[in-house]
């Protein structure tokens, strides 16, 4: 959209406003983006320019176009200049706040408090998204949280970082900025902690290190302001300060190289700046340093660095407080003894992997940051300790610390002696990291001088006086001391013992201070004993003949001179013949060597040769492939030239310069950018022309109204002094008619007042007494409406008594609504508590009665065995009496009977058979004749010529049950006769209110057909219903039913 109409500022704004309301962002976005491009609004910056780039700003950031915030902001510095710097410094917090606050709120969205998968979302923000990954993305299964990560906080945290990088490249050579400057490149490493984003951390400190070496030469704007003075004592503060925080950011992010680099950087400053830096500079600088010194273990350099510090604190005593003392003294003590002894690399292997010249230079440069020349010893570490005096101010719990490294000789309570000291300095975050290097050191001492004291010693024994470390460690740095010689021992595992090796031709170099040593080693002993003892003897020669003592030196001084000789002679005797043979060999290898120096130049010249003849060839073929290339790439330009020109012939200003252009020219001296370019300059050139024009006939215009305007002047006054004329006569004659007017109605009135003055009384009688009445009107209305107000009043009064009664009344009444309706719950729980108990004692109940039932069957099942071999011993007590005659039915006289003896009858009853003769028969009446029963009895199990009833019983001689077994009636007989009544105690019926008792009833109560009655049917025999039903159980899941006709039912 053009800005040729927006000629204000608010305008844009406002146009802007406006296309936002409407939902068009993208169109505000380019309508204030071509206000900002505008060269004519450059020239004065005004406040409404910076509501303007706020506007701006948030559109950009509603979009996520970093790319147009930052060419506005560039636009926006052009505007400001010099003369609204804290314009610029606003808009640009603004800018920073708001994209800080967007990513705060992507990452709440998002839901990602542990900051991991942000780092493994994308690894780098600057790196743009392929299409691989794209649809990778689309096809892979995300959760909601990582869907959210991609979606939400990613967008934004690229965007936040591509603000930071803007606003440090936009304000890198603005001096009046420089405060801002350094305060977003520490927002910047702030960002890249909070959401661990390594790569744009060394991004961000691969940009610092540019600007700061850009800073080294003077800048000049193209406006002629000044850039950033590096020599500049509040510009090096600042500086000094960033990289401060730019080594404390590393140092959490694990960027130790990247921290490094900022300290060498911090030397620079340090030692470019026209003033001396304060001590607290100082001292920050060389804590820095011991911080990488240590991460790198360098324990050396880190000793020394702390050694600085607290020379630095000495010196100035008055910049730093006692405890700052205390802790630096402290720090120089643990970091000196703490450096692992020469040739020892049990702890660490810092320089493992260099070269020897890469390990000198390094060594020099890190010597360099200390203002040192080489690396210090141990020896000379521990020297310059005592030089600084430093065991004045060391913390108290430290002060016999190194007594007990480097004086005393206690191997035994070694372990018990330094417990205190590790314990103080685990409980000291500060001291903490001196913990496992001081053990090494410990256990080195305690092994020394257990060697002194032992010649083997058990690894048990080893390890217990170690307490201070575990097994695997000790056995770790006696392996790693003994392989740099160190240390003389093995380790004998098979005995679980710990050989020291005090043989007396045994190697032993002294490279360092043992510490303390009780006495020397055998081995140490006999390299010098013969030394000490040829020393002895000739001082005991010299103090007993001194005299003889010279003599003998003289003589020893000439045969050692004759010796000397003779060896001299002797050797050069022998040297000839080697000499020879070693000049001829000489000449040989002279020959052999120009020979194969000849064959290495041929050899050479012909690599040379052949490496040229390739180098031509492929250099033609680059040629070549150059020139192909070259064509290729023209004939895309010209195609593109020709695309561009039927893209701009559509205008008049691109058919102009179709016309202008020669198309041979085209893909080589014109491309499709210039073609572009052409038009869009043409564009301009019609647009100034169109302008020219406008202004011309605008002038043309002014001066055909102005010639007008002179021309009509005479005559507007010549009618305006006519109308004036003619306006004064109006006005007279008006006047006159309206004083005329106002004298005759001035004399009508006076006229209508005298002819009303006599009705004057009866007025005033007649408003006094209408006003006496509505006055009695008045107090009237009063009276009543104050006596319906009391009345209201006393039934408002009464209302609110009776509402509150009844509120009242409502609260008893739910209160003995709740108390009631507890009391009847309670109640329920009880009856059904008691119900429950009711239920469980008739389970208990029946479960006895079950039991009572099982023992009571066992019993009868008991006495039918015994009744059976009762019966089984008669019946062959009676098998020969087969012969005697029987009773038999009257009707049937043709069927063989046979009488049953008198002794011996069937009762009707299921039982046994007894003898009638000397007993009553209270069950049956007495009888006459015999009975026809419809049965007989033809010897012991004839049943005559009529078939037998079927009671679902059959007999078989006197107690033959026939084929199917005895049902369980309950009742149990012994003996003949002899019959045990049926206990129906405790037992109830569904059908009946109360359980029946048959306890009180015998056998000799109930009538033949009572007992003909008890029948036990089959499970198909005929079912009696009624009360005259009875069950029981018998068994589990079983149950029977007798029927129990009423007295005098006996139809049999």
């Amino acid at each position: 959209m053009s800005m040729n109409k927006f000629f204000q500022p608010k305008n844009a704004l406002k146009r802007a406003e406006d296309l936002e309301a409407v939902g068009k962002p993208n169109l505000a976005l380019e309508t204030l983006h071509d206000l900002l491009n505008s060269s004519k609004h450059k020239k004065q910056w005004t406040a409404v320019h910076e509501e303007i780039m706020i506007k701006f700003l948030d559109l950009c950031m509603q979009l996520k176009r970093a790319p147009e915030a930052k060419d506005g902001l560039y636009q926006f510095k052009i505007v400001t200049g010099t003369s609204a710097v804290n314009s610029l410094e606003k808009v640009v917090r603004y800018y920073l706040k708001t994209a800080e606050d967007k990513v705060a709120e992507a990452w709440q969205q998002s839901q990602l408090r542990d900051a991991t998968n942000v780092n493994d979302e994308i690894d780098d923000l600057e790196e743009a998204q392929t299409p691989e990954q794209v649809l990778l993305a689309a096809v892979s299964a995300d959760g909601e949280t990582e869907r959210a990560n991609r979606v939400q906080l990613m967008p934004w945290l690229r965007y936040l970082w591509e603000a930071y990088r803007a606003v440090l490249e936009l304000l890198r050579h603005h001096s009046k900025m420089e405060h801002a400057y350094h305060a977003t490149a520490r927002q910047a490493m702030r960002f890249c902690h909070q959401y661990e984003r390594r790569n744009e951390f060394r991004r961000l400190c691969n940009m610092l290190s540019l600007h700061l070496n850009q800073w080294r030469t003077p800048y000049q704007s193209k406006s002629g302001q000044a850039g950033i003075d590096i020599n500049n004592p509040q510009t090096i503060q600042y500086s000094l300060d960033t990289r401060f925080e730019l080594i404390s950011y590393a140092g959490k992010l694990e960027q130790w190289q990247e921290a490094f680099r900022a300290m060498e950087e911090v030397t620079g400053l340090l030692d470019s700046a026209p003033e001396k830096p304060s001590p607290p500079v100082w001292g920050i600088y060389y804590h820095k340093l011991a911080q990488i010194f240590w991460r790198s273990k360098d324990y050396a350099f880190h000793a020394a660095a702390w050694h600085q510090m607290f020379d630095n604190a000495i010196r100035n005593a008055k910049s730093f407080n006692r405890d700052d003392i205390q802790y630096a003294a402290s720090a120089v003590l643990l970091a000196s003894l703490t450096v692992p002894l020469a040739n020892l690399d049990t702890m660490v292997k810092p320089m493992e992997g260099y070269l020897p010249e890469v390990r000198a230079s390094r060594q020099q440069r890190l010597a360099g940051l200390l203002g040192l020349s080489r690396m210090p010893s141990r020896d000379e570490l521990l020297q310059y300790m005592f030089d600084l005096n430093v065991m004045t101010y060391v913390h108290p719990a430290l002060k016999d610390l190194y007594n007990l490294v480097e004086d005393e000789f206690d191997p035994l309570q070694l372990s018990q002696k330094a417990a205190p000291v590790l314990e103080f300095l685990k409980s000291h975050e500060q001291f903490a990291q001196y913990v496992t290097p001081l053990k090494y050191i410990l256990l080195l001492r305690l092994l020394k001088q257990l060697s002194q004291l032992y010649s083997s010693l058990k690894l048990e024994r080893c390890f217990k006086l170690a307490s201070f470390m575990t097994p695997e460690e000790c056995e770790e740095v006696l392996v790693h001391a003994v392989q740099d010689k160190v240390l003389q021992l093995r380790i004998d595992h098979a005995r679980g013992s710990l050989h020291f090796n005090n043989n007396i031709f045994a190697f032993n170099e002294r490279q360092v201070n043992d510490g303390p040593k009780l006495q020397n080693l055998q081995a140490e002993m006999m390299n010098g004993q013969l030394t000490t003892l040829s020393r002895r003897l000739y001082t005991a020669i010299n103090m007993i003949k001194p005299a003889v003592v010279q003599e003998s030196q003289m003589g020893v001084k000439a045969i050692n001179r004759i010796k000397d000789e003779v060896a001299r002679e002797h050797v050069s005797n022998l040297s000839r013949r080697d000499e020879i043979e070693k000049q001829k060999e000489e000449l040989e290898q002279s020959r052999r060597r120009r020979h194969q120096e000849q064959m290495q130049k041929h050899h050479q010249n012909q690599m040379q040769v052949r490496q040229k003849m390739a180098e031509a060839v492929k250099k033609n073929q680059e040629e070549l492939e150059r020139q192909k290339l070259q064509l290729q790439r023209e004939e895309i330009e010209r195609q593109k030239a020709l695309e561009a020109l039927n893209d701009v012939s559509s205008s008049s200003a691109g058919q102009k310069v179709v016309q202008a252009l020669n198309k041979s020219d085209l893909g080589t001296k014109i491309t499709a950018q210039d073609i572009h370019k052409m038009a869009y300059e043409q564009q301009k050139k019609d647009a100034r022309e169109r302008q020219e024009r406008l202004r011309a006939e605008e002038k043309r215009l002014d001066h055909m109204e102005r010639a007008k305007r002179l021309r009509e002047i005479p005559r507007r006054k010549e009618h305006i002094a006519a109308m004036s004329e003619q306006n004064a006569k109006w006005h007279t004659e008006l006047q006159s008619a309206r004083l005329e007017k106002a004298r005759v109605d001035h004399a009508k009135a006076l006229g209508l007042k005298e002819l009303l003055k006599a009705f004057a009384p009866d007025k005033d009688a007649y408003i006094e007494e209408k006003t006496a009445e509505r006055r009695k009107e008045y107090m009237a209305k009063l009276d009543d409406f104050k006596q319906r107000m009391q009345e209201q009043k006393i039934r408002l009064e009464r209302e609110e008594r009776e509402r509150k009664r009844e509120e009242k009344r409502r609260a008893e009444e739910e209160e003995q609504r709740r108390i009631k309706q507890e009391e009847e719950d309670r109640k329920q729980r009880e009856r059904e508590a008691k119900r429950e108990q009711e239920r469980q004692e008739q389970l208990k109940l029946e479960e006895a009665e079950r039991k009572k039932m099982e023992e009571a069957t066992k019993l009868q099942r008991q006495r039918e065995e015994q009744v059976r071999a009762r019966e089984q011993e008669k019946l062959s007590n009676l098998s020969a009496q087969t012969s005697q005659p029987t009773w038999k039915r009257s009707a049937r006289s043709d069927a063989p009977t046979t009488a049953a003896p008198s002794s011996m009858r069937v009762s009707s009853w299921k039982g046994d058979a007894s003898d009638d003769s000397g007993r009553s028969q209270p069950f049956r009446p007495s009888r006459g004749g015999e009975r026809d029963s419809g049965r007989s009895f033809s010897g012991l199990g004839d049943r005559g010529d009529r078939a037998p009833r079927d009671t679902g019983r059959s007999f078989s001689g006197l107690g033959d049950r026939g084929d199917r077994a005895p049902r369980d009636t309950g009742r149990s007989f012994s003996g003949l006769g002899d019959r045990a009544p049926r206990d129906f105690s405790g037992r109830s019926e569904p059908s009946r209110s109360g359980p029946r008792d048959f306890s009180g009833r015998s056998e000799a109560g109930r009538t033949s057909g009572e007992r003909r009655a008890l029948h036990v049917p089959s499970g198909g025999a005929d079912k009696p219903s009624g009360d005259n039903v009875w069950r029981s159980s018998r068994g589990a899941g079983s149950e029977r039913r007798v029927n129990i006709p009423s007295r005098g039912d006996d139809k049999n």
